[in-house]
């Protein structure tokens, strides 16, 4: 089963994101953006009960409702249930610094 592919999303920016965005590029945004990107994940670990360990690679694109272009790169360490819930999280690399990226959902 191949679960890449495109992703939508919101992203919440901290107040000093938003600070350091408007202060060093010039971009002015609200606290919650947009996200549009594409994902890619391997399974390195499957258990007899369907459970699932994976690693993912997740390019984003945020900002555009707002007329920004904010770019970044996210790779997530996380599992998967057997009945589709997924929870992740490592590090986020942005223009505007770096920052902890924890995802969760279901396919």
């Amino acid at each position: 089963m191949n679960l890449s592919g495109p992703r939508i999303g919101i992203t919440f920016l901290s107040d000093g994101i938003g600070r350091t965005l408007w202060e060093e590029r010039d971009v002015v945004v609200g606290s919650f953006v947009s996200q549009f990107g594409w994902h890619k994940e391997k399974r390195f670990l499957s258990s007899k009960n369907g459970a699932t360990a994976l690693t993912e690679w997740i390019l984003l694109v945020g900002g555009l409702d707002q007329g920004a272009l904010l770019p970044s790169v996210n790779w997530l360490v996380g599992f998967r249930t057997a009945k589709g819930i997924e929870c992740a999280a490592d590090p986020n690399l942005t223009p505007a610094g770096s920052a902890m990226a924890a995802a969760a959902g279901m396919r």
